[in-house]
């Protein structure tokens, strides 16, 4: 869940898929093995990145499941992907869990176009970055409602909040850069069968 909540929340990730892709590939003793991912992100600057995530980090001192991401990362360097291992208490022990879980549970909150051009406008006239707590200021009187449309803006890619920046008031608020999505399912539409 934690991971979920991070990748649509966390606005470098432009596009993720849970359980993306199974690789399978011959060993030298006949057999073959399979593996699937738990999730593939794909980052704002094009970088695809697949991930195997447990639930310790004691599940990743196992043989089997070293060996497995061992030859996952051979197979997709070949493509370009970053492979990569995190474990919950990464994912839930960060600086910026509960910023996430805060907004990710607001995330559904109505928004319309004014909100939009009306954020963008009050963060350019203050010179592309803001604190957290003044713009909800600036979107609407009722805290609950200001913190709604700042996580759904969030969710939409429509402005970025550093969640390393806690408490959240202060969490510095900018846009981000414009990036068009689409290499994540281009990769699995033209890989899926082949790998």
């Amino acid at each position: 869940m934690a991971a979920l909540r991070e990748a649509e929340m966390r606005t470098e990730y432009l596009d993720f898929q849970f359980q993306p892709l199974r690789i399978e590939w011959l060993q030298p003793d006949g057999r073959w093995r399979r593996y699937t991912f738990d999730c593939a992100l794909e980052v704002e600057d094009g970088t695809l990145v697949f991930e195997e995530l447990k639930a310790s980090s004691a599940q990743f001192s196992k043989s089997a499941v070293n060996e497995k991401l061992d030859a996952a990362r051979r197979v997709m360097a070949n493509y370009g992907v970053q492979v990569r291992r995190r474990d919950a208490s990464c994912l839930q022990n960060s600086s910026s869990h509960e910023a996430i879980s805060s907004l990710w549970a607001w995330r559904r909150t109505t928004i319309e176009d004014r909100h939009v051009e009306h954020v963008r406008e009050v963060i350019e006239a203050a010179g592309g970055e803001m604190p957290l707590g003044r713009l909800l200021e600036c979107i609407d009187d009722n805290v609950h409602l200001a913190f709604g449309i700042a996580a759904a803006l969030t969710m939409r890619r429509t402005i970025r909040i550093e969640f390393d920046q806690c408490p959240l008031p202060d969490a510095a608020v900018t846009i981000p850069p414009v990036a068009v999505r689409g290499r994540l399912r281009r990769f699995l539409a033209r890989f899926a069968e082949d790998l």
